[in-house]
């Protein structure tokens, strides 16, 4: 059911849904506006899925290279109301979207230092899967100066979930604080990355095509087994992937103060990175990855539109042995599978 609303004789603050999920963020609300920034890295929309014991934001980019996932537990939230007469429309399947640049606008201002803007300590978003729109509330310390805000919002029901099922079957994995890592990458301005893995140590070299080896700066980065938390690599491994979402994804886990953990093992399988050491919070990043290939390979950017990605790219497979990002079977120009192959 949609709510039939006149905008010139209402304002927002008088705008309140009647059935719908309340979720209010109080000591929280810096972590929540960090996720809504590591989510507009990867897709101008945010998916939303309100289920009985937890909110969970999803986004994917249109090349279908790059997937995250965050889930918020009820305790993430300083109060969190569930309508109890919707509770047999939650199968899991009811996803609201959002535009990322309307959530940016809203949440860019938290925690910030700056004197001459508004710091607001509390939010409350209200969701209703049938309505058109989520309502957002900020309040601002003991001021209590509110803002509202109203996000246009549609039904979205088809998603890619299965490439959060695979990171059991990658035979590498590796955990430590995300300023570690986000310290490997610190020095590099390319848009690729090649990732070395041995039994001692983690090397990141800046990718260069094989044409380009004279032309540029060779960049080489290594971090010793003692400064994982965790380090098994069973698998020798050299991958290249995209240097634009790993950034912003290491960014979001050491402003929160996570422990990422890594899997991973040949190229052409994804590279998932986990945040599970707080079950308030639980995050997945799926980054696809590619070969170290001959200089006539393009380089992997899932900004490019699907119809340059050349032999390497990413294919999104039916079954649960080939559903792992394969980039080395897809033919050039051949677009990836939509998300409904995986129904």
């Amino acid at each position: 059911m949609s709510y039939e609303i006149s905008m010139k004789d209402l304002s927002v603050q008088d705008i309140h849904l009647g059935n719908a999920f309340v979720y209010t963020i109080d000591t929280n609300l810096k972590v929540f506006s960090e996720a809504i920034n590591v989510l507009s890295k990867i897709s101008d929309q945010i998916l939303l899925q309100p289920l009985a014991d937890s909110l969970i934001l999803t986004a994917f980019n249109s090349t279908k290279s790059a997937f995250a996932k965050i889930t918020l537990s009820s305790n993430f939230f300083s109060r969190f109301e569930a309508p109890t007469n919707s509770f047999h429309n939650l199968g899991g399947d009811v996803y609201c979207r959002i535009s990322t640049r309307s959530a940016l606008h809203i949440f860019k201002d938290i925690g910030t230092k700056n004197i001459h803007l508004p710091s607001f300590e509390s939010c409350q978003l209200e969701l209703d899967p049938s309505s058109d729109f989520a309502i957002i509330h900020m309040e601002q310390g003991n001021t209590q100066i509110r803002r509202a805000h109203l996000l246009p919002m549609r039904e979205h029901t088809t998603i890619c979930d299965n490439v959060f099922t695979e990171r059991q079957r990658l035979k590498n994995k590796l955990a430590t604080q995300a300023k570690v890592l986000l310290n490997l990458f610190a020095g590099f301005d390319c848009r690729e990355i090649k990732l070395v893995a041995s039994s001692t140590q983690l090397t990141a070299h800046r990718y260069i095509v094989r044409e380009d080896v004279s032309k540029v700066r060779k960049t080489d980065v290594t971090i010793p087994v003692e400064h994982f938390e965790l380090f098994h690599v069973h698998l020798e491994t050299r991958i290249v992937i995209s240097l634009k979402e790993l950034r912003s994804i290491l960014h979001f886990g050491n402003i929160c103060g996570f422990t990422l953990t890594l899997h991973f093992d040949r190229p052409g399988r994804p590279l998932i990175i986990a945040i599970d050491e707080n079950m308030d919070l639980i995050a997945e990043f799926v980054l696809a990855t590619m070969d170290d290939f001959d200089s006539h390979q393009a380089h992997l950017s899932p900004t490019q539109s699907t119809s340059n990605l050349p032999q390497g790219t990413l294919l999104l497979q039916k079954n649960a042995s080939e559903s792992l990002i394969d980039l080395k079977q897809q033919k050039e120009n051949q677009r990836p599978q939509h998300c409904s192959s995986f129904s």
